[in-house]
């Protein structure tokens, strides 16, 4: 899992951008006029070098702070004493609620599915956990859980959770 994480921060927006500036800059260095007469003795070679360098030297520190925050809000919200506990609502308001677990806000909640009124949330994950049905699915989601031997002992309803999907129009 930590892999995925890991390809995850990877490729988020800003890294790619900075990424390509460290290139960009590699690339002018490269072809400014040089001064003096001496000769130049890496090449090509020194601009890849120098291209590692930077990208691991600005990439590198952000990516390790970032595992290491995600351990600790994943351990804050795994804790032994969490009860499994189901969250109704569209994704927008379900976040909410797991940004709040993880952060610590809310304690004892160990959220183990989603179910959510709009189609578009179907098959969706948030945060590691996985969007399971509709709020109608909910006794056939339970039965599966104990299936697997997990009690769900908490249902957890967002403001949007009894709210009909059907009656929303999309942007």
């Amino acid at each position: 899992m930590a892999f995925r994480i890991a390809a995850g921060f990877v490729e988020h927006p800003a890294r790619r951008h900075g990424a390509g500036g460290v290139a960009a800059r590699a690339r002018l260095h490269s072809s400014l006029p040089r001064r003096s007469t001496a000769p130049i003795f890496f090449g090509k070679i020194t601009i890849v070098l120098y291209w590692f360098l930077q990208v691991s030297f600005l990439g590198g520190p952000r990516l390790a702070y970032r595992l290491f925050r995600h351990s600790r809000t994943q351990h804050h919200a795994r804790r032994s004493d969490a009860v499994p506990t189901l969250l109704v609502g569209v994704a927008a308001d379900v976040e909410v609620l797991l940004r709040a677990i993880e952060s610590g806000a809310v304690k004892k909640v160990l959220p183990v599915g989603i179910l959510s009124p709009s189609p578009a949330d179907q098959g969706q994950s948030l945060r590691g956990v996985r969007v399971r049905g509709r709020p109608e699915n909910l006794e056939d989601v339970v039965a599966s859980f104990a299936s697997q031997d997990i009690g769900v002992g908490r249902l957890v309803l967002t403001p949007s959770a009894l709210a009909r999907s059907s009656t929303r129009k999309p942007c």
